[in-house]
């Protein structure tokens, strides 16, 4: 149960590290203006996803993208979590059987697409503020 809270704390601390790197630029309404200046390519999606996934036009759309693809992981985490108890205590999780008469499975395939997502996002904020960023070297707090 301990590894379930702590990897809900995990998605927690991607998103705190979104608002960290918002915050070094100085407040989301800056960003957003910086941001709007930058090159409409920065809002594109490389393969695959840029034949599922419109342009993000940069400016205000650009930010609350990155937030609200950092905050999906953490709700869908702190849900996942939940329901990863919930069916450890009717004993239909069975970590590590991929069977899907089991929970595992599910919660698996759903943690990771969730968690990819987030980290994409995180790193296409930072390659589009990355020159506002450099003299922080904010990705040696991350790791």
């Amino acid at each position: 149960y301990l590894r379930a809270f702590r990897e809900s704390y995990e998605a927690y601390v991607i998103y705190c590290f979104l608002y960290y790197l918002i915050a070094l630029i100085g407040d989301e309404h800056l960003l957003a203006n910086i941001l709007r200046n930058k090159p409409s390519e920065l809002g594109s999606h490389p393969w695959p996803f840029k034949y599922c996934l419109k342009r993000w036009p940069m400016g205000r759309a650009f930010v609350n993208h990155c937030k609200l693809g950092t905050l999906q992981y953490v709700v869908l985490k702190n849900i996942l979590t939940v329901l990863t108890v919930i069916l450890e205590w009717n004993n239909l999780y069975r970590e590590g059987d991929f069977s899907p008469k089991y929970g595992y499975l599910y919660v698996t395939t759903l943690t990771n697409f969730s968690q990819t997502w987030a980290l994409y996002v995180l790193v296409k904020f930072y390659y589009a503020a990355r020159q506002e960023l450099q003299s922080f070297r904010p990705v040696g707090n991350f790791a």
